[in-house]
């Protein structure tokens, strides 16, 4: 609210000791304390305010406080100062503030004004808060000549630019150039050392962009090379499993003909043992006894195959996914076929030169030819393995 808004209530602030103006951060908005030790003329510097500030009536200890002076004068334009002339008793919260020059630029009522203290905590963090309005007029010169318009002024941009004036004016040594070539610092210098600067970073960092954009490139060759060899183990797997499978239904295939010698072989070794106790039976003579006694080999050899046949059969159809196994297992069966077909063979050829010394027994030449005729299948079947 405007120092000069009608609901505004203007107060003469008390004084502590009879000299600093009493201002508390407690009071209303709508307050605003006129503070005649501020009232000054165009021209006037450093007017010194004595200060007492107040939190709900207590002092509010500056030992670790910025205090500033905000300021927006009679024609709208802003001022800020931190100006300290003494500070006096900190923890009692008197201070000594000096108003600068600028601040009277303008004739009129200030339009707005309060002090604001910024205090630093024990954690290191800052509060701010901000005392009651203050009011003040400026009064016209009328004599010296003064600015013809209020300008904008803070006091610590102020300090910066005058802080510059003495590296860019003083000639000899300093810090910049640390020999007496001062004279030749220019504004255009300086902008082309920053230039320089810029654009030799902006090399650096295309540099590094032309690095990373070819590191990218390979990574992404990379990637496509594996994702082609990763494709083609894909290929390679997916032709084994399909070589397995038709394995597997070879082996399968392989089980269900070993099956059926195994059985062929069973009725051949029945067979046999018929043969074996009808020409017992029928003669003792030494050439019967000794087919006796061939057919008896057959029938044990026939047994042996017939059991290694069943094996082979029981571990096909256990291990039919291991085609390496099976095909071993195989290999050995078939060895053990071609054994027995040898032995049925010599059997048959045998057993055939001695039917017509059979033939006029009675009863038994058809036994005798339907052995023969069995031993031969399963010969030829042996064969076929």
């Amino acid at each position: 609210m405007d120092n000069q808004n009608k609901n505004m209530i203007h107060y003469k602030p008390d004084l502590m000791a009879n000299k600093y103006y009493i201002l508390d951060t407690t009071v209303g908005y709508d307050h605003t304390a006129d503070v005649e030790a501020m009232n000054g003329r165009q021209g006037d510097n450093m007017r010194s305010i004595p200060i007492s500030f107040t939190d709900d009536g207590q002092p509010h200890d500056l030992t670790d406080t910025k205090i500033t002076l905000k300021v927006l004068d009679a024609s709208g334009v802003v001022k800020v100062s931190d100006k300290i002339v003494n500070l006096v008793d900190p923890k009692a919260g008197l201070v000594i503030f000096g108003v600068p020059d600028q601040v009277y630029e303008a004739v009129g009522q200030v339009q707005r004004a309060y002090f604001v203290l910024e205090d630093k905590m024990l954690d290191g963090t800052k509060q701010t808060i901000s005392t009651v309005n203050v009011s003040f007029r400026v009064l016209e010169n009328g004599i010296d000549i003064t600015k013809a318009q209020s300008t904008i002024y803070i006091s610590a941009l102020d300090r910066v630019i005058g802080g510059t004036e003495p590296i860019v004016t003083t000639s000899g040594n300093n810090h910049l150039t640390g020999q007496n070539i001062i004279d030749n610092l220019t504004i255009k210098n300086l902008v082309n050392d920053e230039v320089e600067a810029i654009k030799s970073n902006l090399d650096q960092a295309t540099a590094n962009i032309t690095t990373n954009t070819q590191s990218i490139a390979k990574n992404t060759t990379a990637i496509d090379d594996l994702n082609r060899d990763l494709k083609t183990v894909q290929a390679t797997a997916s032709a084994a499993t399909n070589n397995v499978q038709a394995q597997a239904g070879s082996v399968s295939n392989l089980s269900v003909g070993l099956s059926n010698i195994t059985d062929s072989l069973a009725d051949t070794n029945s067979d046999v043992d018929s043969l074996s106790t009808a020409i017992k039976s029928v003669a003792r003579s030494d050439a019967y006894s000794q087919l006796s006694e061939s057919a008896s080999s057959i029938a044990f050899k026939l047994s042996d195959l017939q059991a290694s046949t069943a094996t082979l059969s029981h571990n096909l159809s256990v291990t039919s996914s291991t085609v390496d196994d099976a095909s071993a297992t195989a290999s050995t069966a078939k060895l053990n076929a071609l054994t027995a077909s040898t032995e049925a063979h010599r059997a048959y050829v045998g057993l055939s030169g001695m039917v017509e010394n059979l033939g006029h027994i009675d009863g038994t030449s058809a036994t005798v030819d339907q052995v023969i005729n069995d031993i031969k299948t399963a010969w030829w079947d042996a064969r076929n393995v």
